[in-house]
């Protein structure tokens, strides 16, 4: 199995926005250490290594794999474009089961596929205020904490109780 991010989704959280949350000035060596920050805060959270087991802005996927049995179960749920294709581009017939956790693609045969895909919840505006708000938070953590060990504290608890409901587990 091997999934590749085709399209990187739009900033979810914009320079202007991480300075006034850090109450910072412009300035272009504050700038570096804040989109700095902002990568980390968002990497923490989105995508398929981040925390919340979901894509936040929407992204397009790529996933190759040889399923068992003719299923693949997605990586992401908010799933909202599929496209499933042979490994030689020919379109295969299939059908989808949507779940909470994602969808399951469910083709006649366990054949090589490439399916293509688009996940998140919209643009950067329908992002729920709650992982807004906490990967804003993220950042000023990240932010604060640079360099000097305080790191340590670990992620701060109001943190994960913003986004605790929103997580996808993955079994």
């Amino acid at each position: 199995m091997r999934l590749t991010l085709l399209e990187a989704p739009a900033e979810l959280i914009r320079l202007e926005e991480a300075r006034r949350q850090c109450k910072m000035p412009s300035d272009p060596e504050i700038d570096r250490d804040l989109q700095n920050a902002i990568d980390a805060a968002v990497s923490y959270l989105d995508g398929y290594r981040g925390i919340l087991g979901r894509c936040i802005v929407t992204q397009r996927w790529q996933l190759d794999v040889l399923p068992p049995a003719g299923r693949v179960r997605l990586s992401f749920p908010d799933v909202s474009e599929i496209l499933v294709q042979s490994a030689d581009g020919e379109d295969v017939p299939h059908r989808i089961e949507h779940h909470q956790t994602g969808a399951v693609i469910c083709t006649r045969r366990g054949l090589p596929l490439r399916i293509i895909f688009t996940a998140g919840f919209g643009p950067p505006e329908a992002v729920p205020v709650a992982i807004k708000r906490a990967a804003l938070m993220l950042v000023a953590h990240f932010f604060k904490n640079r360099g000097d060990g305080g790191a340590a504290a670990g992620i701060p608890a109001e943190v994960e109780a913003l986004i605790s409901p929103l997580r996808v587990w993955r079994v």
